[in-house]
């Protein structure tokens, strides 16, 4: 829509990619072109921004960087300040659109760094929890594995979530209280071929509201 000669639509491209790893997309057709050029941009310094290239360098991708780096390293910072606070998402987008000052840009990755280690002990945390419950209520061969615990944080159910898929080798779905009275909050992931939104679109009358893809909804 920009059109090639745009003056960002490489740093756009960037961004484009992290997204798509960032948001557990199948990297084929249009999604692969998106992540392998925007991987290619982003080594350049008129791929990134001053607040993208900060976040690399403290990354210590500054030498090579590729959709693993993108989906354990770069969308973790990136995801950690809207898990652990109600406006944190806006920490990462001045983040990324901050393109003037080198060291603003460092100051501003070093905080969100820093939340996402927060974010990591958080985790850690409620994964202790949960399997306790798994324990507890003998869910442990259950598939998918579909588990609910009072009192985690709603913008680390999906975490959870993908944890005990890959641990348990299942799709599984973690819920916790809402804002709403009598309505849960679930974030859910799958694993192998399980296609998750088939399945919640087989049982969409126990669902309130929904959404996502084959790896995540």
């Amino acid at each position: 829509l920009l059109g090639k000669n745009h003056p960002t639509v490489q740093k756009c491209l960037s961004f484009a990619a992290i997204a798509t790893v960032a948001d557990v997309m199948p990297l084929i057709g249009e999604n692969r072109w998106i992540v392998k050029n925007g991987l290619e941009s982003m080594t350049t310094a008129g791929g990134r921004t001053k607040g993208l290239e900060a976040l690399i360098i403290l990354n210590g991708l500054e030498v090579a960087i590729n959709e693993d780096n993108l989906g354990y390293k770069i969308a973790p910072c990136l995801n950690a300040p809207g898990r652990l606070y109600d406006d944190g998402a806006t920490k990462s987008y001045k983040l990324l659109v901050c393109d003037s000052s080198p060291d603003e840009a460092m100051d501003m990755a070093r905080e969100i760094v820093a939340d996402n280690e927060l974010r990591k002990v958080k985790k850690d945390e409620g994964v202790a929890k949960l399997e306790e419950n798994i324990l507890k209520h003998g869910l442990s061969d259950d598939v998918p594995l579909v588990i609910y615990e009072h009192g985690l944080e709603e913008g680390l159910v999906g975490l959870y979530a993908g944890h005990f898929a890959e641990e348990l080798k299942r799709p599984c779905i973690v819920f916790t209280d809402s804002a709403v009275d009598g309505i849960l909050k679930g974030s859910a992931r799958s694993y192998g071929d399980v296609h998750l939104k088939h399945l919640l679109d087989n049982n969409s009358e126990l669902i309130y509201k929904y959404g996502g893809h084959k790896g995540a909804a």
